[in-house]
């Protein structure tokens, strides 16, 4: 077997963790692989790690640039994949020695467009040293050909939001880009789109991706301003997308559109309300997006009585102005 696989790395201040994730991709036991690391302006030694490794292996071959952000770091790393296969890693994450070999084997067993494992969360910042060895013809294998469970979140399956666990055969998806708009909450836009675009995904429940809490990472440190512009951009992008043009079967668009005023709720009215301690940016997250909520309830876009009757107050008060009723009911709901 000689496919190569692609792997794509965005990487942003972890000195701290970079050797991790690099050492798990040499450890592989599938060594026909290539890496592709775009240092995205970081200001501690993360790009001086990667030029090391890049000497020492030719596999990895790395980039930088100015700070661009994830997504058009992403996207600028798309544009130059090569092989057969695309494998998306964090830069603060690892995976075990068996991953690649695995998700390929069941790839080619199942010809599958996607085969995903399972995630492993890891609290501390030591990695797991040991890992233990296992015969992949042993693992069970759950094959799934209607695509169209993904669209709603009560009938999907396995780990779909996350773009990180997944091999996927670049032929399929090699023309899908994330949206730039959607600098957070990428994942999922993402997701959705490739469901449309292949037939066929494998899902192997074994945890082989080990994903790192790191409260110092891009995941945890959040920009509450980019934070929702990338909300309500989902949200409008979301509904022109699937709704608007019939893409999602009428079997399944009833719990779609309730999926999408729920995420309008947590993303837009809930997240800035309760999460972000500062007053005064609170207020004007609020003002702003108050008015987005409004329109997109006068337009349909999402539909208030979907939600439970706490949150659909909470989203009433909060599309009207008022701010201290909104934020009280965001804590009671």
């Amino acid at each position: 077997m000689n496919k190569t696989i692609c792997v794509v790395m965005p990487v942003y201040n972890v000195e701290k963790y970079i050797k991790t994730a690099l050492d798990s991709l040499i450890n592989q036991t599938y060594k026909n692989w290539i890496c592709l690391c775009m240092d995205d302006g970081s200001n501690d030694n993360t790009f001086e790690v990667l030029k090391k490794y890049a000497r020492l292996d030719k596999r990895f071959t790395v980039f930088s640039q100015n700070n661009q952000g994830v997504t058009k770091t992403l996207n600028t790393l798309l544009n130059k994949v090569q092989g057969d296969y695309l494998y998306y890693i964090d830069s603060d994450d690892y995976i075990h020695p068996q991953t690649f070999e695995t998700l390929l084997a069941v790839m080619q067993k199942t010809d599958a467009d996607i085969v995903e494992c399972g995630i492993q969360i890891v609290h501390d910042e030591k990695p797991e040293e040991h890992f233990e060895t296992f015969d992949i013809k042993t693992l069970p294998v759950e094959d799934i050909t209607d695509m169209n469970i993904f669209l709603t979140k009560k009938t999907q399956k396995g780990c779909w939001i996350n773009k990180v666990n997944k091999l996927y055969k670049w032929s399929k998806i090699k023309d899908l880009r994330f949206s730039e708009n959607l600098s957070y909450e990428d994942d999922y836009f993402y997701a959705t789109q490739i469901s449309r675009l292949i037939s066929k995904k494998s899902i192997v429940p074994k945890n082989l991706y080990f994903y790192r809490v790191n409260q110092t990472s891009m995941t945890h440190q959040v920009n509450f301003e980019k934070y929702q512009f990338a909300a309500i951009s989902r949200i409008k992008l979301t509904y022109d997308f699937f709704i608007k043009q019939n893409k999602v079967p009428e079997i399944y668009l009833e719990d779609f559109k309730t999926d999408l005023v729920n995420d309008a709720y947590r993303m837009i009215v809930r997240k800035s309300l309760k999460k972000c301690k500062n007053k005064k940016l609170r207020k004007e997250l609020f003002y702003t997006g108050s008015k987005f909520i409004s329109q997109y309830i006068k337009e349909r876009i999402i539909e208030p009585e979907r939600l439970s009757a706490m949150k659909r107050l909470s989203m009433f008060f909060y599309s009207k102005n008022l701010y201290f009723l909104s934020r009280l009911l965001v804590f009671i709901a």
